[in-house]
């Protein structure tokens, strides 16, 4: 991640992903980046393949079939925040 999607530079589309529950928050364009248990509705996946434009990551080198896989299968198992406690983040009531 570039600092396009990040607070220390102006974020991109209002999309700060810095953390698993402002992925799930979203941005200002198709809301929630991320749907835990479904990643390919999930536009962070959308926007990676290209379904979405612009393509992602934008200014840097694609990624790959392996890593667009793992961003898959993580969303597909419910987007555990590893990075804390390992606990799945619950969607945000609409």
């Amino acid at each position: 991640m570039g600092v396009c999607h990040s607070p220390e530079e102006k974020i991109d589309a209002e999309l700060d992903m810095t953390t698993i529950e402002k992925l799930i928050i979203g941005g200002e364009k198709y809301g929630a980046s991320i749907i835990p248990g479904n990643p390919d509705d999930s536009p962070l996946v959308k926007y990676c393949r290209g379904e979405y434009l612009p393509k992602m990551p934008e200014d840097d080198m694609p990624l790959s079939v392996e890593e667009i896989h793992m961003i898959r299968m993580w969303i597909a198992a419910g987007a555990l925040d590893d990075s804390a406690d390992g606990e799945p983040v619950a969607p945000l009531e609409q």
